[in-house]
This record gives C-alpha cells, structure tokens and sequence, in this order.
C-alpha cells in the first residue's frame, strides 16, 4: 500500500519548467477529503467535483487550469434558475 507522500507525489508535478498533463490515474487518486468547517453532507459533492474539475480541464481545456466555484446554498440556487457554468482559454 502507497504512503501518503507516495500517493500525493503522483499527484505533482516532478519538474515544475514544463506542463504537465492531466492523467486518468492523477485523477482517480484524488483523496477524499474531511474539511473542518464545512458540513459533512456536502463532502461526497465535493469530492466528485474535484474529479470533475480535473476531468473538465483534461478532456476540454487541454490540461490547463480550471477555476470552479461551489456554494453550500447550492440546492436553492438550482431551484431559483441560478446555476451557472462556463469553461475558457486564457488569453
């Protein structure tokens, strides 16, 4: 069984002058992770988003950045028509 350091070393980039891609097994190693001020009902969600994200910037973004927002609140924002989400390219 892999060492926490061993498990988050595959997780990083070995030599930071030159990207580095997104890989299906970067993105199955994503830990999942208890945060302290925030609700438990809501770490399932954000573990998968993780994955998504990474996933996202992989498949669509050729491996580049991806910024999400989430918000606790998010069931009434779906309710009230305003969920949103958009991908780009930097400049």
């Amino acid at each position: 069984m892999e060492t926490e350091n061993e498990f988050l070393s595959d997780l990083e980039a070995r030599k930071r002058n030159r990207k580095v891609l997104i890989t299906d097994i970067a993105i199955q190693k994503v830990p999942y992770i208890k945060y302290k001020e925030i609700p438990e009902e809501h770490y399932d969600n954000l573990y998968e988003l993780a994955k998504y994200v990474l996933q996202l910037s992989k498949d669509k973004n050729d491996s580049n950045e991806v910024a999400v927002v989430y918000s606790l609140d998010f069931d009434n924002l779906v309710k009230n028509n305003m969920e949103y989400m958009g991908v780009s390219k930097p400049i």
